[in-house]
């Protein structure tokens, strides 16, 4: 048996009913992995926000929670589970949480977060009153959309740091290998370019300076 063998295999499994639904519980060691790898990015990622010396934008991350929570029920509804959209889902909403409650708050709103509320709209009609996979699709939709305004900031010089992000994407290719081909390749997209702007505009002027200083050296 090969690793990805290995790690296919199941550390859970179960059925369970909720809601007059029943469904079946299989959590994998790739599945595992994307927990820890959430909870770690979520945790150093909150508390990093009291250091930072410009907040990244609320209202980012609000919609991103309101469309983690749409995408992560499309999925349940289809009877999945899927860990990916479920931990971000409670990861954001305490990164909410933080920065709300927090002294430095960027409450700018933008022409991008009302395309988005207009996206959540949707997302949830489709979800309740339509299909569920394409409630899936228009929350993913959404949440590309939402990070806008974060990479408008990065743009800028935000000092979001390079192995957050890294780490995210790590996450998402565990869950690919999960079996989440969707969400996780789209997700690991959108990690992909954040993961570039930073490099580029952000945290990687600073990796520019270093190497700058090696090569005089």
């Amino acid at each position: 048996m090969g690793l990805h063998g290995l790690l296919s295999q199941s550390v859970i499994d179960s059925q369970l009913s909720f809601a007059g639904h029943s469904f079946q519980i299989a959590i994998s060691w790739y599945g595992v992995g994307v927990v820890a790898t959430s909870i770690a990015v979520y945790w150093v990622y909150m508390s990093r926000l009291s250091t930072r010396k410009t907040p990244p934008p609320v209202s980012a991350w609000v919609l991103w929670l309101v469309l983690d929570t749409v995408a992560a029920g499309a999925e349940f509804s289809r009877g999945v589970l899927n860990l990916q959209m479920i931990t971000y889902s409670i990861g954001t909403l305490f990164v909410c949480l933080v920065l709300i409650f927090s002294r430095q708050l960027d409450l700018s709103w933008k022409w991008s977060d009302t395309a988005t509320a207009i996206f959540v709209a949707i997302s949830i009609i489709v979800w309740y009153q339509l299909d569920p996979f394409w409630g899936l699709i228009c929350s993913l939709t959404g949440l590309t959309v939402a990070a806008w305004p974060l990479m408008r900031d990065i743009r800028n010089g935000s000092d979001e740091k390079a192995d957050i992000w890294i780490v995210f994407f790590a996450g998402c290719l565990l869950s690919i290998f999960d079996g989440f081909f969707l969400s996780g390749m789209w997700m690991g997209i959108v990690q992909l370019i954040m993961l570039w702007l930073i490099l580029e505009y952000g945290s990687g002027q600073q990796i520019k300076k270093i190497k700058s200083t090696i090569y005089f050296f």
